[in-house]
């Protein structure tokens, strides 16, 4: 049985503090609200707010108190995290980040606010079974979950939880030593693809060249992408100018050039250069 609810009024919700959680957990693109109230109530932990970001966000731009509850006293914050976002419309990458993040929470920083919550959940993620439950709870699988836990580096970890990157570039870059992934990072967004494919092309040599492209995510949105120069190989260049890629004539070009696999060319490369 849930906590009793109770409502925030409006002039409170700006002094609500979040609980450090909601750092781990991708925020949701809004709700909506039903005959000019919110339904769902938002969860505290400690006083913060665990649950509910887009719920006071949408509260405060229509001038709207929110209901609210206390976790229960039997329920674990990051049980209670995982099981609520399970529904939630956040890519697959997202969701192998936040487990990760969480589970590094429990088992290896333990925060003090944490302890009176642990009740042996530290002892029971660092066993197979008790791991397989956890990660299927945040609605991924291990394979995914094992890619990203592979992935030590933050900087890494927030791109990918920020739809900048794919996973699978977040494991390419694992190449790149910390002081050039900070560097990297630090840069404007839009100057990032650039450095990275430079470091990439220094790191694995010229016969790894890669090249950067934007890809759908399990979600529709397109972050950024790689490819090693022989895995073009296997996609002719007429399919890349197909799927709409905006470098995809320069993919063609380099496809040419780099590639020995004849049996690939495209038929006509005079046409490929002339649009």
């Amino acid at each position: 049985m849930d906590s009793p609810i109770f409502w925030i009024e409006v002039e409170q919700l700006a002094a609500i503090e979040e609980h450090p959680i909601c750092a781990f957990v991708p925020g949701s693109a809004g709700v909506s609200a039903r005959n000019g109230a919110i339904i769902e109530p938002a969860v505290f932990f400690n006083n913060k707010l665990l649950d509910g970001r887009a719920r006071v966000r949408e509260a405060m731009s229509l001038g709207l108190r929110v209901p609210a509850r206390n976790i229960r006293e039997d329920e674990h914050p990051v049980i209670f995290v995982a099981n609520a976002t399970r529904d939630r419309d956040i890519s697959t990458p997202q969701r192998a980040v936040m487990a990760v993040r969480l589970m590094r929470l429990v088992t290896d920083a333990r925060p003090e606010w944490l302890t009176r919550y642990d009740r042996g959940l530290a002892s029971r993620l660092r066993t197979g079974a008790g791991r397989e439950a956890f990660v299927k709870a945040c609605g991924i699988s291990m394979r995914t979950y094992q890619r990203v836990q592979g992935i030590t580096d933050e900087g890494i970890l927030q791109a990918v939880a920020e739809e900048h990157i794919s996973l699978r570039l977040a494991e390419a870059l694992r190449s790149l030593t910390p002081r050039t992934l900070r560097r990297i990072f630090a840069l404007p967004p839009e100057e990032q693809a650039q450095a990275i494919t430079n470091a990439l092309a220094r790191s694995k040599g010229r016969g790894q060249m890669s090249l950067l492209d934007e890809e759908q995510n399990d979600r529709g949105k397109r972050v950024v992408d790689w490819r090693l120069m022989h895995e073009l190989a296997h996609v002719t260049a007429q399919e890349h100018l197909a799927r709409g890629y905006a470098r995809g004539l320069a993919i063609a070009r380099a496809y040419h050039k780099e590639t020995t696999m004849q049996q690939h060319k495209p038929e006509n490369a005079s046409d490929l250069e002339q649009e």
